[in-house]
């Protein structure tokens, strides 16, 4: 067993699987991962803060539905190490796409949630479809973790309608100082990424995607954006 676990170090070092290191380079492929100099959804509130050397798209993956079903794949394996779940539920927008593959690819219901209530015509309320009663708890599915803001609105709405989540899969996880974790561990929710932003950064060195000096520079630079935002809260 110890050659086996020495063997596959040696061959996936940033910890990865088979199926993950696929993913990855397609990922790069279809311009979901992109290196360069972005503005972040933080920037509106801190315009001051330093780019971003890396962005995350992940909202491009209904283009590419084979893609998209390795993706299905990958959160199957994260959600075998969650608790029982009744349905799972994507955060809107980004998670619906992603909680609908996985529901395809696992034959798990899934519940819609609306960004906002819809008041006074149709089906209204916070969700697409009624509740149904034999729904207790929900597998909450997203693409990345930051500060964890989004996922606590929807685990908010979600809970104000009787529901339990004990697990949150995406992704993956920029990472923010533990910060997204840390507020989900004290809610008694378990996380699960597919990524870390420092396992993707090193594979995309490793295999050529992106050189090592510039691996050096991404790694100083989200470094100094963290340390902004942590200095800013």
């Amino acid at each position: 067993m110890a050659n086996i676990d020495r063997e596959h170090r040696a061959r996936h070092p940033e910890g990865l699987t088979t199926a993950q290191e696929r993913l990855a380079v397609e990922l790069f492929a279809i311009g979901a991962v992109k290196f360069g100099d972005f503005r972040l959804q933080s920037h509106q509130s801190y315009p001051e803060a330093p780019l971003s050397p890396v962005y995350f798209n992940f909202r491009v993956l209904p283009l590419w539905p084979e893609v998209l079903k390795t993706v299905a794949g990958i959160y199957q394996q994260l959600a075998e190490k969650a608790q029982p779940y009744d349905a799972c539920v994507g955060i809107p927008d980004a998670g619906v796409p992603l909680a609908n593959a996985f529901s395809l690819r696992t034959d798990t219901p899934q519940i819609i949630m609306r960004k906002e209530a819809k008041v006074g015509y149709g089906i209204e309320g916070q969700f697409l479809t009624p509740l149904p009663d034999d729904v207790k708890t929900v597998l909450v599915v997203d693409d990345l973790m930051t500060t964890a803001g989004s996922k606590e609105t929807g685990i908010d709405k979600l809970e104000e309608a009787g529901l339990k989540v004990s697990d949150v899969i995406v992704l993956l996880d920029r990472d923010q100082n533990g910060k997204g974790k840390r507020k989900l561990a004290e809610r008694g929710v378990s996380f699960h990424a597919a990524f870390t932003l420092d396992q993707l950064s090193d594979f995309y060195a490793r295999v050529g995607k992106i050189t090592y000096a510039e691996l050096t520079d991404i790694r100083s630079r989200l470094a100094k954006l963290t340390e902004y935002l942590e200095r800013n809260p």
